[in-house]
């Protein structure tokens, strides 16, 4: 039967060592599609040099993850990325599981977005983990796999039939349940 996960990672910002465990995880999952929330490549005016900073290393492991990736862009994505990538970010991504809407978004234009019909927005820029919900739908904030904010723990999140989860960065454990004590899945 075929894998029909779907992983989201976000705010790499150039970071080797966060695109090593990412590949690890992609070997280890092997998901239908990997979703990139923004930020890949550069780190930042705010924030510090990520560890293992090497765009292009980042860069040729995305090119070698074996799945199919989607890449919505961040406020720190610019043209000179899109041109190192090889290809053009997008500024929201939808995906569906067992019916339900899932928006993928950077997270820097929120109030700009359209969430109609959406179960779930997911998306990354503060770099904290978090759920909140808005106007009935479920607002998924997934920590930073390179620099976490305010305590957070790197985390990335899983979409698998119609429940979306928060995973801990170094465990196959819920971290961030959404709503609290389960996963996503209220629909």
């Amino acid at each position: 039967m075929k894998n029909s996960k779907i992983l989201f990672f976000t705010d790499i910002h150039g970071s080797l060592f966060a695109m090593k465990k990412i590949k690890s995880i992609v070997d280890e999952v092997r998901p239908a599609k990997v979703v990139f929330l923004g930020d890949l490549l550069y780190h930042g005016p705010r924030n510090p040099l990520p560890e293992e900073y090497d765009p292009l290393g980042v860069v040729e492991l995305i090119e070698n993850l074996g799945v199919p990736t989607v890449w919505v862009k961040g406020n720190c994505d610019a043209e000179v990325d899109e041109t190192v990538m090889g290809r053009k970010a997008v500024s929201r991504y939808t995906v569906y599981s067992k019916g339900k809407k899932v928006i993928c978004t950077h997270g820097d234009k929120l109030d700009k977005l359209d969430k109609k019909g959406a179960f779930a927005v997911v998306y990354g820029h503060f770099h904290v983990n978090a759920h909140t919900v808005s106007d009935g739908v479920n607002m998924v904030n997934i920590s930073s796999v390179s620099l976490p904010k305010n305590g957070a723990k790197k985390a990335y999140g899983e979409l698998s039939d119609g429940v979306l989860k928060v995973l801990d960065w170094t465990y196959p454990d819920p971290q961030c349940s959404c709503p609290p004590s389960s996963s996503l899945s209220q629909g």
